[in-house]
């Protein structure tokens, strides 16, 4: 199983649920998007074959696996009645999003990819992005880098749909500080050396909260909020080495059972309607009525 970077926590829960459920051996490659392609791309044109299955964000599956035809359309090995109705998910249908029926988003996070520390940030301070435009923040706003794939790239991207272009030339005159590292960008927040963090990992974030830290994660701007895959896109990487496992796998985490496991250990609402959310907060379950 190759991982997205948000799903390091879940290691081991992945590896022992698996283990207890059907005497699985699960081998977890865990890594940034764009590490974790060039990983799979350099294995693969030297003639190794040994992923099975992709569980990560879409913006690897999109810049990487789908040019480099690394993945197989996925309907044919989903076997399970539960997962292939498409009255038990989102919207009533499977969620598959691309012409080629290859990439299965599973998860459903309500996402503005923005924290900030209460301790110097009133929740009621950052409620639209032309808060973020307020020259008190200039020099306090950490951001994950924009210019490469990942969760900052995102942000911006949603940033300029709901507003424009000129956006981002105003907020860059906030000089926020840029990482690629979205735990350091989650662990200055947490210490107060940066205030708002834009493009954040929520899974980091949320470990730094439950550890009792000050920050909060912004549910929603006036402009929308974005409802994306977060780590749950899952993909059927061809020629699997152990393909009767990687169905194995793959039908248990598209089921109740693997998305409550899934949904609990990312903190982050399935797609499947029948996936408890008492574990979330309200504003993390998905509400079509927001834009």
């Amino acid at each position: 199983l190759y991982g997205a970077y948000g799903l390091a926590d879940a290691r081991d829960i992945f590896i022992s649920s698996v283990k207890n459920r059907f005497g699985l051996e699960v081998e977890m490659t865990v890594a940034r998007g764009p590490e974790l392609a060039a990983k799979l791309i350099t294995e693969r044109r030297a003639g190794l074959y040994v992923a099975d299955v992709y569980l990560g964000g879409a913006t690897t599956i999109v810049a990487s696996l789908f040019p480099e035809k690394i993945l197989d359309p996925i309907e044919p090995y989903i076997i399970l009645p539960e997962v292939k109705d498409p009255a038990m998910w989102l919207g009533g249908k499977l969620p598959i999003w691309d012409k080629e029926r290859r990439a299965f988003s599973s998860l459903a996070q309500v996402s503005t990819r923005t924290a900030i520390n209460t301790s110097f940030v009133k929740q009621e301070e950052i409620t639209s992005y032309q808060d973020l435009l307020n020259p008190k923040w200039r020099g306090k706003i950490i951001m994950s880098d924009p210019t490469v794939t990942g969760s900052g790239h995102s942000w911006a991207s949603l940033a300029v749909w709901l507003n424009s272009a000129d956006y981002l030339k105003e907020l860059v005159k906030q000089e926020p500080f840029l990482t690629r590292d979205s735990r350091q960008l989650s662990e200055w927040l947490a210490r107060g050396k940066y205030v708002i963090g834009l493009g954040i990992d929520t899974g980091a974030t949320q470990n730094f909260i439950r550890a009792g830290t000050s920050l909060w994660i912004v549910p929603s701007f006036k402009e929308g909020a974005e409802l994306r895959g977060s780590a749950g896109h899952v993909g059927m990487i061809n020629k699997p080495a152990h393909p009767s496992s990687a169905k194995t796998f793959l039908n248990w985490i598209l089921s109740k059972d693997g998305q409550t496991m899934l949904s609990k250990a990312n903190g982050v609402a399935s797609r499947r309607l029948d996936v408890p959310t008492d574990h979330l907060e309200r504003w993390q379950v998905p509400d079509l009525k927001v834009n």
